[in-house]
């Protein structure tokens, strides 16, 4: 029998630093971003702000909720809470 190795998250050589995880992250972040945005590319505002699911969703509330999601949760991991109403960004009455 042999003794149990550490697993490669317990070793310390395997565990990437801050900066790695911190860069790693905004690479993940900007990728999305860019691919979001490049769905909308071309269209016109119309077609951006057209409902194409009987909830009403549209490209623009995509990007506006993944802009809002991505503040939220990087406001509250980082202790700096993004504002609940921001100025610009109003709800539509249908």
């Amino acid at each position: 029998m042999t003794a149990a190795q550490p697993s490669s998250a317990s070793d310390p050589a395997r565990v990437p630093d801050d900066a790695a995880v911190r860069d790693d992250l905004i690479r993940h972040l900007r990728l999305a971003r860019e691919a979001l945005v490049w769905k909308l590319e071309g269209l016109g505002e119309h077609d951006i702000r057209r409902p194409l699911v009987p909830t009403g969703s549209n490209l623009l509330g995509l990007v506006k909720h993944a802009a809002g999601v991505e503040a939220g949760y990087l406001g509250f991991v980082f202790g700096r809470p993004f504002p609940s109403s921001c100025r610009g960004w109003r709800r539509t009455r249908r």
